[in-house]
């Protein structure tokens, strides 16, 4: 097996959606186990985000009761404008869904919710022209 060579990309955060008009809106940084009364809307359970989040719940020994759940970040802030339940999604999504959408952007103060997102390339072989590019754009 090769080894791997890795960039750094960006940084992602995940926050917290809920409705215009939700008791959330407005609020400062909160943590991941102070929102898990709340009926989440989420996407589907065989998704590594949802397993992820999942987890997190479990670890504050509680269930994440997710009340829909759907294939995208995008119909996850639809249902949420409309009152279904609060969601976690990456800022940027988030940020493009709140221009157009009624919805409340909250920050999650927990650590995870800070992801690094990296290019990783195997080291040992040399890329093709267009795939070395394509590093190379994301990288610039």
């Amino acid at each position: 097996m090769g080894t791997l060579a890795t960039y750094p990309f960006r940084s992602d955060r995940f926050v917290v959606v809920a409705a215009a008009a939700d008791p959330l809106a407005g609020r400062g940084p909160v943590a991941f186990a102070e929102v898990l009364d709340r009926e989440f809307v989420g996407l589907e359970r065989s998704s590594s985000w949802q397993r992820f989040l999942s987890a997190r719940a479990a670890r504050e020994g509680r269930p994440l009761r997710l009340r829909v759940q759907l294939r995208s970040f995008d119909a996850v802030c639809r249902l949420v404008e409309h009152g279904v339940g609060i969601g976690v999604v990456p800022q940027t999504t988030a940020a493009r869904a709140a221009r157009t959408m009624a919805l409340s952007v909250i920050d999650l103060a927990d650590e995870w919710a800070l992801r690094e997102l990296k290019i990783v390339v195997r080291a040992d072989q040399e890329l093709r022209p267009y795939a070395r590019e394509l590093v190379e754009s994301l990288r610039a």
